[in-house]
């Protein structure tokens, strides 16, 4: 079928000091990377399934399930 099975991220609070924006050039670097490779990306799932993470720290998905379609394939 052409797809990849699964691409896997996480994310956790740090205390240092530079964490944040380190983590954001790592994170903007990391992406820009994948997308390069994979840009045919979508998601797995309808929008409305996506699940936030209920916390005050941390803004984001539990999850993001996408399905990738491998370069030059149909």
């Amino acid at each position: 079928m052409g797809m990849l099975p699964a691409i896997s991220a996480s994310a956790t609070v740090s205390t240092a000091v530079s964490a944040p924006p380190l983590a954001k050039a790592e994170a903007d670097i990391a992406l820009r990377a994948v997308l390069a490779r994979f840009p045919q990306f979508r998601l797995a799932v309808p929008p409305d399934q996506l699940q936030w993470r209920r916390t005050r720290l941390v803004r984001g998905l539990t999850a993001l399930p996408l399905l990738v379609q491998r370069p030059g394939a149909l």
